[in-house]
This record gives C-alpha cells, sequence and structure tokens, in this order.
C-alpha cells in the first residue's frame, strides 16, 4: 500500500509540473514533407483515448492464442521478415492482435547489442534487415524492424527518434542529438506510444542485458507517462495538446515502470 501512494503520489507530482491532458489524435490526417516525414494533425480528443487497463483488457481476449504462435513459430521463424510476419499475423482478429503478435515475437527473440552499443560500432546493429537477421539490435533496429513487420501486416506504425532517460543518463542532463528511437501505431485513428527495446530487457549493472520477464511497462502507453522518459524531437510525437518543453522534460520525474504493474494508469 505504501509503494501504491509513494508511485501514485509521484505520478501526480509529475503531471502537475506538466499541466498537461492526455489526448489522442481524433482525426489524424498525414503532411508529407520533402523529407519524407510523417505529421500528425493538432486535432485532439479525449473520446479518442484507451487506457493501458482497457488494452490490457482486449489483449487478453487473444494473448494465449498468440503467445503460442509465437512460440511455435520460434526465431528466426523464416527467411524473411516479411514471411514471418505474415505467419505471425494470418487470420488474426484486428490491428491490436497483429500489433501483439509482432511486438510479443520482437520482445521474446530480439537481445539487446550491448557490444554494438558500449564500442559505438552501430552498423550492424540497425535496421530492420539486420535485426532480423541478427537476432540482435539496439534500438534503431528493434524501432525499424517493428515498423517493417508491422507494414506487412497492414499495420500504420512509424519510427520515433529523440531523446530517453535509459541507461546512462544523469539526472538533468540532455547532451548532443537522439539517443533513442521507439514507436507509434495508429489503431482505430488514433496514434499510441510503445517502446519495444525496453520491453525487451535492459543493461544491468554489470553492463549485460537482462531480459525482462512479465508484464510489458512500455507498450500503447498512455502519453503522459511516456513524456516522463521519452523526449520525441518532433514535438507532435508527445500526443499532447500542448507538447512539454526540453527544459520541462529534464524537470520531470520518470515515472517508474511498476506504476503499471500496480495498475496506476493515469490520474485523471
Amino acid at each position: 500500500m505504501t509503494q501504491i501512494f509513494y508511485y501514485s503520489l509521484l505520478f501526480a507530482i509529475t503531471l502537475s509540473v506538466m499541466g498537461q491532458t492526455t489526448a489522442k489524435a481524433a482525426q489524424s490526417t498525414f503532411v508529407t514533407t520533402q523529407e519524407q516525414s510523417v505529421v500528425v494533425d493538432e486535432s485532439f480528443s479525449r473520446s479518442c483515448q484507451q487506457s493501458n487497463a482497457e488494452f490490457r483488457k482486449r489483449v487478453g481476449s487473444f494473448s494465449a492464442d498468440v503467445d503460442r504462435r509465437v512460440s511455435a513459430i520460434g526465431y528466426p521463424g523464416g527467411n524473411s521478415l516479411a514471411i514471418v510476419a505474415q505467419r505471425l499475423t494470418a487470420e488474426l482478429p484486428g490491428d491490436l492482435a497483429r500489433l501483439y503478435a509482432i511486438y510479443r515475437w520482437i520482445t521474446t527473440y530480439i537481445e539487446y547489442d550491448v557490444e554494438a552499443y558500449f564500442s559505438g560500432d552501430l552498423r550492424n546493429a540497425v535496421g530492420a534487415a539486420n535485426t532480423f537477421h541478427r537476432g540482435m539490435a539496439v534500438c534503431d533496429g528493434y524501432s525499424s524492424l517493428l515498423q517493417e513487420m508491422g507494414a506487412v501486416a497492414g499495420l500504420q506504425i512509424e519510427k520515433v527518434d529523440g531523446y530517453a532517460k535509459g541507461y546512462g543518463y544523469a539526472v538533468g542532463v540532455m547532451t548532443g542529438g537522439a539517443n533513442h528511437a521507439w514507436n507509434a501505431v495508429n489503431l482505430d485513428g488514433c496514434w499510441y506510444l510503445l517502446d519495444s527495446t525496453w520491453d525487451a530487457g535492459s543493461i544491468d549493472d554489470s553492463g549485460h542485458f537482462s531480459r525482462k520477464s512479465g508484464k510489458w511497462n512500455y507498450f500503447l502507453v498512455d502519453p503522459p507517462f511516456f513524456i516522463t522518459s521519452h523526449f520525441p524531437e518532433n514535438p507532435t510525437w508527445q500526443l499532447l495538446q500542448k507538447p512539454v518543453t526540453r527544459d520541462t522534460f529534464l524537470e520531470m520525474a520518470s515515472v517508474p515502470p511498476g506504476m503499471i504493474d500496480l495498475g496506476v494508469d493515469r490520474a485523471f
């Protein structure tokens, strides 16, 4: 009970600092620029949102069947990412189920490339093809693979570059360019945020990759939670009515992932 109270208080304080309300794009439109970047319309609506708890309830109706399929397919599961994506998602009931299957497969079988991360030589640790064939990647590889496998399954997924309060982050310090990549997905006309890299596992204190077990914490996360640890280069991908500034992001406490495990999805 004390732990739940602490997390709830921390979340409330963080949201107070933000001064924002949760919102999703209700009538998302897309503008393709010369750089081929996708921009989400600034039309937002509270009626377009679903909480993590609502998503978990929907996923629960098919997760056991999909988990068995993911286990049966295994890794690599085929000679191309397209074949694996098709096998994972064939005849599944809707976009959420297809997204769940691909996300489950990636977080189960793709390992974080710690050696590439610490050496700084990321040539083989980025991109969808490298990630699929090697079974190892850094964040760019995870997010690129999710985007490409999703496209095969008919899902609209974008890769988002930005700054994250992950391994090696010093509180209140953000230097240089983007240091992380994650994804946004369009489900039923609304955009949602997810980070398969962080849900696959993490780098432990000894510098080794530790596979996560149990619930995901970064699958279709409410934006006020996500913004405490993920700051996109394009502020549109904050999915907030009024994006927070870089300084505000650095001032906010990164909300512990365990909050979702405790069933705390939002403070309003």
